[in-house]
């Protein structure tokens, strides 16, 4: 199950990618989606009500070390270093 990690996906290539890989109708793909304010990312909002099963939506400032720690993150942990082990993990 390939998945996807989007750095400032609530607007502009980040939005469109996100919503390229889901669109792919591809029940194996994984996105997770990352915004610095996700409360008021209400386009990306949008699309993971599209695709629940196979987006989430995790809050991310680059200008903040400790927000972009995803892989220490509860229930995101297991299931991004599992995919990274089959080789199915791609940052873009």
């Amino acid at each position: 199950m390939p998945a996807y990690l989007i750095i400032g996906a609530s607007r502009g290539i980040g939005l469109e990618l996100t919503s390229q890989l889901l669109a792919r109708n591809d029940p194996f793909t994984f996105v997770y989606a990352t915004a610095r304010n996700p409360g008021s990312a209400h386009l990306l909002a949008a699309v993971k009500e599209r695709f629940p099963e196979r987006c989430a939506v995790l809050e991310c400032d680059v200008a903040e070390e400790a927000s972009c720690k995803v892989s220490e993150r509860p229930g995101v942990c297991a299931r991004w270093r599992t995919e990274g082990r089959r080789g199915g993990a791609r940052i873009v």
